[in-house]
């Protein structure tokens, strides 16, 4: 069998879910004299919802039972353009199938076959990895499925990709961008929280052509999801606001990039991230970032920044949660690096300041922390 054939073989493979669901139609058009393969479910660029006809099971098995085999003959694995095609027809069959066994992203080997092809050397086939690998993360819309499936689903595949996107391989750069693009369009808004948090840091690459294409990405996962640039970070400023400008200083390009999406100046975009990010900026003694904040706020001195009723609250619930032997000079430290003026106060006059707000923001501190420093929190009086 020629490459040629093996093609139309695997495409006619992954048409049994089409027809197990009756689906399935041939086309025929001016511009394309031969017949073609048609789904009204995954062919369409609006498809219609998922079949409620009779499934004919036996179809849908055999058809992936066949392509599970394929993918493992040596002929398969010794043809580029063939795997790449068998990634784009997995999608489809993926769409079709949602048997828990087949879904099972840790049992199913056509999905661990697109889970390590992520990594692939074949610049077309990773692409197509991310796309298929999307359609394994997201709702299936038949009744009786396994949800557990699906949770576990999620789990390894933002856990793989984030592995991925943190070893930083010049070569993996644009298909982990992609991928996590693709990923944002399908999970849950806890799950998106991350996958924005690995673009924005894409926006930071020196290399233009990365940051260029997060911004890109950016962009249309907003338009996905229909809501401009603002309203789509608005969720996730609380984790996201650090990474935006905790390197202003050494690589501005990625709060830059963020005011360009936000269509707003850099020192606008400053104010409005202050109370988010200034508790971690001073745990971390970014110092100059911080007098980056004030000059954006128009202060004289760093510590009238810190000081700022609406940004104290919020630094000291971070700092106090601290695993530290004396937490209130641990504390003190911390704000001393900002400011030498830390030592006309000492902690219990700078918890007096606003003490229902401070309490407040210890609440919401620990209800995203660890056991551990929920037991600190409990022990605070404020």
């Amino acid at each position: 069998m020629n490459e040629e054939d093996q093609f139309r073989f695997l495409d006619l493979v992954s048409r049994t879910a089409c027809a197990a669901d009756d689906t399935l139609k041939l086309k025929k058009t001016e511009q394309a004299p031969v017949a073609v393969f048609l789904c009204s479910f995954c062919s369409e660029a609006d498809p219609v919802t998922f079949p409620v006809a009779t499934r004919r099971e036996h179809f849908r098995k055999l058809g992936l039972s066949v392509f599970s085999r394929i993918i493992k003959l040596p002929n398969f694995l010794e043809s580029r353009r063939l795997r790449v095609f068998a990634m784009i027809v997995l999608r489809r069959l993926a769409k079709h199938s949602t048997g828990n066994e087949f879904w099972d992203l840790e049992r199913s080997s056509p999905g661990q076959w697109c889970l390590q092809s992520l990594q692939s050397s074949i610049r077309e086939l990773r692409i197509a990895a991310g796309r298929t690998l999307s359609v394994f993360i997201s709702e299936p819309p038949v009744p009786g499925f396994d949800w557990d499936v699906l949770k576990r689903n999620r789990a390894n595949a933002l856990g793989i990709l984030k592995s991925i996107s943190d070893k930083g391989s010049p070569n993996l750069n644009e298909t982990c961008i992609m991928a996590w693009a693709q990923v944002g369009r399908v999970v849950s808004v806890d799950e998106l929280n991350l996958a924005v948090i690995k673009l924005v840091e894409y926006l930071g690459h020196r290399n233009m052509v990365v940051s260029g294409l997060a911004f890109s990405e950016i962009l249309n996962l907003a338009e996905f999801r229909r809501e401009t640039p603002a309203q789509f970070f608005e969720p996730f400023w609380g984790n996201l606001a650090f990474s935006v400008v905790k390197d202003l200083v050494s690589k501005p390009q990625t709060a830059q990039l963020v005011a360009d999406l936000m269509q707003m100046s850099v020192s606008d975009l400053l104010l409005m991230l202050q109370k988010h990010a200034l508790p971690w900026l001073v745990l971390t003694k970014k110092r100059e970032v911080i007098q980056k904040i004030a000059e954006a706020r128009g202060d004289r001195e760093i510590w009238e920044t810190c000081m700022d009723a609406t940004n104290l609250p919020s630094i000291l619930a971070l700092l106090l949660i601290q695993d530290a032997t004396d937490i209130a000079a641990h504390t003190m430290s911390l704000l001393g690096h900002v400011s030498p003026r830390v030592d006309s106060f000492d902690l219990v006059q700078l918890l007096r300041t606003d003490p229902i707000t401070i309490a407040l923001e210890l609440f919401k501190a620990a209800a995203d922390a660890n056991e551990a420093r929920k037991a600190r929190v409990g022990q605070l009086k404020v």
